[in-house]
């Protein structure tokens, strides 16, 4: 898929965002009006929040499409993450205003009427975000998106929240016991704080370049997978995101006769590899070292006319074992 489809598929979902978003408000508040609960004029609150984002995801969305330029040589993708933080933010004080709410209205006295009507907006408006929420998630993964992933997760939850409402305001018109309608207020609070706490928290970790364990393994698994003789021992791997763009960096040991052709050949090889199994862009940079006659025993090169002696250590390309310096005997001259 191109870059212009790529952007095109990101600027339709947060423009569904945004219109179903205030489409599912409006039908919340209308159910809010009819009934007057507490649960329902969360709900809705929640819905708020999902129309400001919805904004900012498709501000942050253009901003990252942009290509990288002399002031931000690494590309613009990490706005993406400054969107979900703020996404996260907004999440947690509309949980901190729901639970004044529903202390507001135990305080004040609880009134709930037409409670059939409101079900029947909810349950609409449960199935609708729940849907969207996948369709979010689905096309995030697919565009590398944390915008749209991140978007996706919290409209799917919301969807959750508004079935937890349906099924508490079944309770309260079978029962008749009004004060559950704010205790499942409080419920939601706390619901959407605890996702919103996540989301901050994981955009925050991206910001500050957290490594990508999911990359990391199939970097691991693709190197052991095309593992060549002279790649005698790859280490220090590291990768991490920077919004759709894959960055990946790690030292490579090869043979000291190596030409610079051979050493920039296996380069793009390994790259190349990265590419088709990741199926996405990867920026690559590899540090390749000489090696040096305490390796000979940790390498497979067969015909070597410099080998002092053989190969007596075959070591597995653990995740683990790439990220780490190799556990061999050191040149005289330290070069790890």
């Amino acid at each position: 898929m191109s870059e212009l489809d790529t952007q095109k598929r990101k600027d339709f979902a947060t423009k569904l965002i945004f219109g179903i978003g205030i489409i599912i408000l409006v039908i919340k508040f209308f159910a809010w009006f009819v009934t007057g609960s507490s649960a329902i004029y969360s709900d809705a609150l929640e819905s708020i929040v999902n129309v400001i984002t919805a904004v900012t995801a498709f501000i942050a969305i253009r901003i990252s499409s942009q290509p990288a330029d002399k002031d931000h040589p690494y590309g613009h993708g990490k706005v993406e993450y400054f969107s979900a933080a703020f996404e996260g933010i907004l999440i947690i004080l509309a949980g901190l205003f729901i639970v004044y709410e529903a202390v507001f209205a135990f305080i004040d006295g609880i009134q709930v009427q037409e409670i059939s009507n409101g079900l029947i907006l909810i349950l609409i408006t449960a199935f609708m975000n729940g849907l969207l929420g996948m369709y979010l998630i689905r096309t995030g993964k697919q565009m590398r998106s944390d915008t749209l992933i991140a978007s996706g997760y919290h409209v799917y939850s919301d969807s959750i929240t508004s079935f937890g409402v349906f099924i508490g305001l079944i309770c309260v018109k079978l029962t008749g016991i009004l004060w559950i309608d704010p205790v499942i207020a409080l419920f939601v609070a706390v619901h959407i704080i605890f996702q919103g706490s996540k989301l901050l928290r994981n955009s925050l970790m991206r910001l500050m370049d957290s490594a990508d364990d999911d990359a990391l393994s199939l970097i691991s698994t693709c190197l052991r997978k095309n593992r060549r003789d002279e790649w005698i021992a790859p280490h220090r791997l590291r990768a991490w995101r920077g919004g759709s763009q894959l960055f990946i960096d790690f030292h490579l040991i090869m043979p000291w006769y190596f030409s610079l052709r051979q050493t920039h050949d296996a380069e793009h090889d390994i790259k190349n590899r990265f590419s088709e199994t990741m199926n996405e862009h990867v920026e690559l940079i590899i540090h390749t070292e000489p090696c040096f006659p305490e390796a000979c025993r940790y390498c497979r090169m067969k015909n070597c006319s410099y080998r002092s002696e053989a190969q007596e250590v075959d070591s597995i390309w653990s995740k683990d074992m790439l990220m780490s310096i190799p556990e061999m005997p050191k040149p005289n001259k330290d070069i790890l």
